[in-house]
Parts: C-alpha cells; structure tokens; sequence
C-alpha cells in the first residue's frame, strides 16, 4: 500500500492487492465514506458471479477526499493493474498513476513488460502533464538482482524517471518467511522529488507484509 499524505491527514491513498471481486467494489467507498474512489477488479472485463467466488486476488484502488471530487477526473486507461487519474493540479495538470505490478517468478495473466508498455502509453498519452507513478512496483533497480529489477531500471532510464528516495533507505516490505525485506513499494515521478518518502514503519495496527509509504 502506497500513501499520498497532505500535512497530517491522507489526501490520496492508492491501494493495492485489495481482493475484491467486480461486485464487492462499492464496499470500498462503503468502508471509507469521506472518500470518493476509483477501483479495479481482476474481473472487471469478466465479471465472477458471487456463487463461483474464488479465493480473492489483485486489483487496485485510488481514494481522495470528496472535497477534491472538483480537481479529479478518473481515467479508464489501464488494466486492473494500472489505476490512473487526472489531477487538476497547477501550473498544469498531473496523471497519477497507482500500479500493482507482476511478481516475479509467479504465474499472472500480465507480464511485467505488458504493465510497463501501459504505463509507457499513459505517459506518452498525457505528455503534457506531470506524471507521478506510485504503488507495489515489485522490483528495486537499486538491487539490480532479478530480471523484474533489471525491467524496472532500464524502463526508468529510458523514460528519464526519477526514484523519490526512502528516509534512512527502510525497507518497505517485509517476506512471510521472516528472514528478508526488500524496498519495492515507490514513487517514481518525471520531475525530481522535493523531499523523500517516509515508510510507516511496522504499525501494529498494518496487518500487511507492506508498510506504507507517504
């Protein structure tokens, strides 16, 4: 889970791997009724019936204060993956771009490269905005081990993107196995970053193996 902090209050949140089916979506605005939201579903192109429910799996949710409904436009472009909206932001406008991306090693419908080509598209779609892309992105170019690493690095250096850098470097994620951390959940931005993200570090109330990130 990524977090986009205005002072001391969440103005965007952008979540990932919330699990919900096509028809559980509305429970997200349900669940957090002070927010408007754009969510996607592993099934949105082929809706699951709730009587053949399967174990839940991916999908992707951007939340924001109502009082931004004004200054915020949702975007269809992407897959499930891919959640983008339009930022009315000044001096121009900002495509935010809330990615869950491909694990490495794990069998998905999409493959690393696909999602990067989305978010390639996006980019060149809206060249006339800022662009801030956030989210699980499942590699850490600084590692530069596995192949998902090696993707994310060259896509950035291609595309001339900026890592926002983490305080202090703490990881963001943390393996069920207990014994290793990697930091794969960022902001990645076209403009280089005013300040580094926080990581809120193992809160006890976060029952995820991701910290979020501000």
């Amino acid at each position: 889970m990524s977090t986009l902090i205005n002072n001391k209050d969440p103005t965007i949140i952008c979540l990932q791997e919330h699990w919900l089916l096509n028809y559980e979506a509305s429970s997200i605005e349900t669940t957090f009724p002070t927010q408007s939201a754009q969510v996607k579903c592993i099934d949105d192109s082929n809706p699951i019936p709730p009587s053949h429910r399967p174990r839940g799996y991916g999908g992707t949710a951007t939340l924001w204060n109502k009082e931004l409904d004004h200054c915020i436009e949702r975007l269809a472009d992407g897959s499930s993956r891919v959640n983008a909206i339009l930022i009315n932001s000044r001096p121009k406008p900002t495509i935010l771009i809330n990615t869950y991306m491909p694990t490495e090693g794990t069998h998905t419908e999409d493959t690393y490269e696909e999602i990067l080509d989305e978010i390639h598209t996006l980019k060149e779609k809206y060249k006339e905005h800022s662009l801030i892309w956030a989210g699980d992105i499942n590699a850490d170019p600084k590692r530069a081990k596995s192949s998902n690493d090696k993707k994310l690095h060259l896509f950035i250096s291609e595309e001339n993107l900026k890592i926002f850098p983490i305080l202090d470097d703490q990881p963001t994620f943390y393996h069920f196995n207990g014994k290793s951390t990697s930091s794969i959940d960022k902001f990645i931005s076209d403009s280089s970053p005013a300040h580094p993200t926080t990581v809120d570090q193992r809160n006890p109330l976060n029952s995820s193996s991701h910290d979020a990130v501000s």
